[in-house]
């Protein structure tokens, strides 16, 4: 294999693993785009970028399974919960967030640990949170 050909491989292996890893961590994803129905765009926040309102109402429903919204004057929070887990290791993924018949459907799926996976054994309480543009429809989880 040739010098040239190896580098490339290398860095487009790279780039796959920082494109994953940004996705999983849930801290930053904009996704658009047109299909039969509107996706609709939005970004996945944690930490300070999430109103403290709106945290401290996550904070007080996590040990459950929650699905949550809040406005604000410029921004549509949507937060979905799955209740506390035996241990830590799990992810969340937006399968769809998009607009039909004048409702915002937000459809998200818990992802556990693979089998053998380290973990911390401590209780989790895995949750996601987006931003989106403030609009007045409905929000359905699927």
């Amino acid at each position: 294999m040739s010098e040239k050909l190896r580098k490339i491989l290398v860095m487009a292996a790279g780039v796959l693993v920082i494109s994953a890893a940004t996705v999983i961590s849930g801290c930053r994803a904009n996704i658009s785009g047109t299909e039969s129905d509107r996706m609709v765009e939005y970004t996945v926040i944690c930490g300070d970028e999430i109103p403290e309102e709106f945290k401290k109402q996550i904070n007080e429903n996590k040990a459950k399974a929650m699905k949550l919204t809040y406005k604000d004057d410029e921004y549509l929070y949507i937060a979905e919960g799955f209740g506390t887990k035996e241990t830590g290791g799990y992810s969340i993924t937006v399968n769809q967030f998009y607009v039909k018949d004048k409702a915002m459907y937000f459809d998200t799926r818990l992802i556990a640990p693979d089998k053998g996976e380290k973990v911390s054994n401590q209780a989790s309480y895995p949750y996601i949170v987006i931003k989106t543009e403030l609009s007045e429809m409905p929000v359905v989880f699927e």
